[in-house]
């Protein structure tokens, strides 16, 4: 039997305050090395980040298939780091995309 692929199983990969980017081009990421494409079959990719946050970077930028959507939590850091969850427009853009 065929395993079926990423694609069919994960309609939506949400990461709020993430590295992911900025562990790509720094090549830290063991499953994907600087320079690789995401694969074919990988789900469409919501990004949230805050500029107030130091830990979460934009991912468009690098990988073409991110949206990236910027909320503005007025926290200082470390704080906007846990403040996504309290933000209204964090769950608006979730649920603006959920399928």
């Amino acid at each position: 039997m065929q395993q079926p692929l990423l694609y069919d199983v994960v309609k939506l990969l949400v990461t709020v305050g993430s590295q992911a980017p900025f562990l790509y081009e720094i090549n830290a990421l063991c499953s994907l090395e600087y320079g690789q494409p995401l694969p074919g079959d990988f789900p469409k990719w919501l990004n949230i980040y805050d500029l107030r946050d130091f830990l979460s970077y934009v991912g468009s930028k690098i990988f073409p298939k991110v949206q990236d959507e910027e909320v503005i939590s007025k926290q200082p850091f470390p704080r906007s780091h846990g403040a996504y969850w309290t933000n209204a427009k964090t769950w608006e853009a979730i649920f603006a995309r959920l399928p």
